[in-house]
């Protein structure tokens, strides 16, 4: 895998949705791969072989970098429209991780 250079652009928030599609789909994209690869399960103890597990350890790595970045952009979205304040009580801790999940549920609806 080729060196990666962290970059930050911003969107309208009305686009923010779209953007964060276009994304997914990318990862999506990438693990077509993997699935093809479902489809001849053997790895040959030759350099094909390690060539196919390398091939498949820098997709399953992009993917990742991939997710952690869509994770950052969803969390970012979230602690935007719900603010985490500071919370001595466990109770309401509890009503914000509600909060969380209702905000979550609606936007996968």
């Amino acid at each position: 895998m080729g060196q990666r250079v962290r970059i930050q652009y911003s969107v309208e928030l009305s686009q923010l949705q779209r953007e964060v599609n276009r994304l997914y789909k990318t990862i999506l994209e990438e693990s077509n791969y993997i699935i093809r690869c479902k489809d001849n399960p053997e790895v040959k103890l030759d350099t094909y072989g390690l060539e196919r597990i390398h091939s498949l350890r820098e997709t399953l790595a992009r993917m990742d970098i991939m997710l952690e970045d869509l994770q950052q952009i969803v969390e970012g979205y979230i602690h935007y429209k719900v603010p985490v304040r500071h919370q001595e009580n466990p109770q309401d801790l509890t009503d914000q991780i509600t909060k969380f999940k209702e905000l979550i549920s609606e936007n996968t609806d």
